[in-house]
This record gives structure tokens, C-alpha cells and sequence, in this order.
């Protein structure tokens, strides 16, 4: 193989190698105040709950608000990579199995999209 065939499928595998790897950003809820519950019936807000029910607490529909603070990412790249896909893992300590619909929406300038 000629150095310029090896200096090209060289600079090629590390290249691809490079864009194939995955970054990965794990973070928490900063403060308590950065998740909310809000009844849906009458728009009051939970600030203190310990933990969050998503779309019902017992037969009160709610809405659930989380806020996450990236202290200096972009919102299109870390460092200088490119992130074409983002996605949001929750821990869960309950598991109740219902049929239900659950939306997810961002907002803000500092949001996963």
C-alpha cells in the first residue's frame, strides 16, 4: 500500500471513528426550586414535592416542569462536536402501569432540542 492510500484510510478511520463515538452529559436537577407540579384544574404550583407524578397525582391531572442548568454547553455542540442526536434518560423509584399519554416539550434558550 503507497503512503498516500495508507495517509488517507488512516486519516478516514479516524475520522469516522472520531464522529461515531457518543458523548455523554449526565446531570441532575441543581436546585429544588428547578422542579415544579402544577394542577391542571387550577394552575397552583407544588414546589416541595418529594417526588414527581407525571401527568396525575392520585386523580389531579398535573403538569411537571424540570429545569436543567448546562453552565456553559451549547445547545449544537461540546467542545467542538457536533451533537446531531439528544435524548433525556429519567430515573424512576415507581413503576405504575396505566395507558396514558405523556408529552415532552423544551423551551428556552439553554434546552435539549
Amino acid at each position: 500500500m503507497g503512503y498516500k492510500k495508507f495517509l488517507f484510510f488512516l486519516i478516514l478511520f479516524l475520522s469516522l471513528g472520531y464522529s461515531a463515538g457518543a458523548n455523554t452529559i449526565d446531570m441532575s436537577i441543581v436546585t429544588g426550586n428547578d422542579d415544579a407540579e402544577e394542577r391542571n384544574s387550577n394552575g397552583a404550583m407544588y414546589l416541595d414535592s418529594s417526588d414527581l407524578e407525571l401527568i396525575q397525582d392520585g386523580s389531579k391531572m398535573q403538569s411537571v416542569g424540570l429545569r436543567f442548568v448546562f453552565n456553559g454547553i451549547s445547545e449544537q455542540k461540546v467542545g467542538n462536536k457536533e451533537m446531531p442526536r439528544k435524548e433525556c434518560h429519567y430515573t424512576v423509584d415507581l413503576k405504575i402501569y396505566e395507558d396514558g399519554a405523556l408529552y415532552v416539550e423544551d423551551f428556552g434558550t439553554n434546552c435539549m432540542r
